[in-house]
């Protein structure tokens, strides 16, 4: 009987620790910064505010993601960088969006436009991949996010 009891505890201690990961739920866009001088390429920094609802962090090792404006692509994330999510919180990821000057305006008038029209709104996607490792376990993850921001109403 004791033995039992030692054994059901202890598969009850494995099951809890065995608990279903969830995906880290993505916030806000927190920067939006487009690079334009220096005679260099343009390009844009992009913070992603992200909410992890797991008690452990998440490490980002690479990315590679295609960003949108109102449909436009605006850039290009591709890297090998090391962030992550911090456990229980929100955290914000910042990519470097390799771009050109024809993308980089295209995608600024339209979100300009979305802003000024009817909807008042632009909507952002980013679709692509993320290797990313949490304990130990290492996963290539495809990303693909939408979200419509209304002027005002999205802090």
């Amino acid at each position: 009987m004791h033995k039992t009891f030692w054994l059901l505890g202890l598969v009850g201690m494995f099951l809890v620790g065995c608990k279903i990961p969830q995906e880290p739920r993505f916030e806000r866009i927190a920067e939006f910064s487009p690079h334009l001088g220096g005679g260099e390429r343009p390009s844009i920094t992009l913070g992603l505010e992200m909410y992890n609802p797991n008690a452990y962090k998440i490490k980002l090792l690479a990315y590679d993601l295609d960003i949108y404006l109102n449909g436009k692509k605006v850039g290009d994330a591709v890297k090998k960088e090391k962030q992550q999510l911090a456990g229980h919180g929100n955290s914000t990821l910042r990519f470097e969006l390799a771009t050109d000057m024809n993308q980089l305006m295209g995608g600024l008038l339209g979100a300009l436009g979305g802003l000024l029209g009817k909807e008042n709104a632009v909507v952002v996607q980013a679709k692509g991949t993320v290797l990313a490792r949490a304990k130990g376990i290492q996963k290539r993850v495809p990303i693909d996010f939408e979200k419509k921001y209304v002027l005002g109403k999205n802090g």
